[in-house]
C-alpha cells in the first residue's frame, strides 16, 4: 500500500514539472551495521538505503521531486525525516540499543532496506519505484 500510494504521489508532482524535463540522476547508497552481524547468535542492527538524487531541470520540479525522494527514503521511527542517509541511520541504531536497555533479556536484530528506483525519466514521464522492508522486533 506505501509503495503504491508513494509512486502515485510522485506521478502528480512530477505533473507539476516543466513538459520537457530530464533529470540528471545520482544514486546515493548507504549501507551501516552495528553490532557482529554473523547470524541470529549475535543480535546486531543493519541499515541500508538507495535511492536517487535528481538535477538538472527545473529548479522547483527538481526539489519538490527530491524532497519527496528523501521524505521516503529518510523518514524516521517518529515520522521525522532525517536529514542525510547517516543521521538516519544513528536515530535507527540509537532506537535499537533504546531497546535493548529496556528488553535486555530480548536480544535481536534490527533491518533496515529501503530502495527508490527511477523507473522512466523521459521528457513526458518521470516515476519511481520503491520498496521497503525491515523488522524492528514483533
Amino acid at each position: 500500500m506505501k509503495k503504491s500510494l508513494f509512486l502515485l504521489l510522485v506521478l502528480l508532482l512530477a505533473g507539476a514539472c516543466q513538459r520537457g524535463e530530464i533529470f540528471k540522476i545520482e544514486e546515493v547508497r548507504f549501507e551501516k551495521s552495528q553490532g557482529e552481524c554473523k547470524g541470529e547468535s549475535s543480535p546486531c542492527a543493519k541499515v541500508e538505503l538507495s535511492y536517487p538524487v535528481l538535477s538538472g531541470g527545473s529548479a522547483a520540479g527538481r526539489e519538490r521531486l527530491n524532497g519527496e525522494i528523501r521524505a521516503f527514503a529518510l523518514r524516521q521511527i517518529d515520522e521525522a525525516v532525517a536529514k542525510d542517509a547517516a543521521a538516519y541511520a544513528t536515530a535507527f541504531f540509537a532506537e535499537y540499543q533504546k531497546f535493548g536497555r529496556e528488553f535486555p533479556k530480548a536480544p535481536q536484530s534490527w533491518w533496515e532496506n529501503r530502495q527508490v528506483k527511477v523507473l522512466l525519466n523521459t521528457p513526458q514521464v518521470f516515476s519511481l519505484s520503491s520498496e521497503w522492508e525491515g523488522y524492528m522486533g514483533g
